[in-house]
């Protein structure tokens, strides 16, 4: 669904709770800093596994929080290993549509203290739990198929 074509929208994303030292989901690893690889290691929070760690704990009741959509925000440096390279380009991460289904509804992002910089990531990211894809991307499924749909309901 395109923003245009939509009149009066009714979205709005209220702040129910803030866990804190809640981390057993968090998969880390140490990796050389990317602006001193030779002098300096980091630690890197693996994005897509704490994704995946995060909604499974949301899911089976292990992390109880009543809403919508749950957020993991840290000042880690988020990144991925793949073919043993790490990557640190990310700085969030949501499951597409994943707000429609009670397993995917989590989002995970990187905050720089003072900076209010997640604030513009979150935003993307919380598009993408709603459904939305990048820009050229297609849709990951038939968009009409949601219309008028009531995403409230009890957890």
């Amino acid at each position: 669904m395109r923003y245009t074509a939509t009149s009066n929208p009714q979205v709005q994303f209220v702040l129910v709770a803030v866990l804190q030292g809640t981390t057993s989901f968090v998969r880390t690893v140490v990796a050389p800093d990317d602006l001193r690889k030779s002098t300096h290691k980091k630690t890197y929070v693996l994005s897509h596994d704490t994704l995946k760690n995060l909604a499974d704990a949301v899911h089976t009741g292990t992390i109880r929080v009543k809403a919508d959509l749950v957020t993991y925000v840290t000042a880690l440096d988020l990144g991925d290993v793949e073919s043993g390279v790490l990557s640190n380009t990310v700085l969030g991460v949501a499951f597409i549509g994943g707000m429609c289904t009670s397993h995917l509804r989590v989002a995970e992002t990187e905050d720089t203290p003072h900076t209010f910089s997640m604030v513009a990531i979150l935003v993307h990211e919380w598009g993408h739990s709603l459904g939305m894809v990048h820009d050229g991307d297609k849709p990951r499924y038939s968009t009409p198929a949601y219309q008028n749909t009531n995403l409230r309901r009890k957890r």
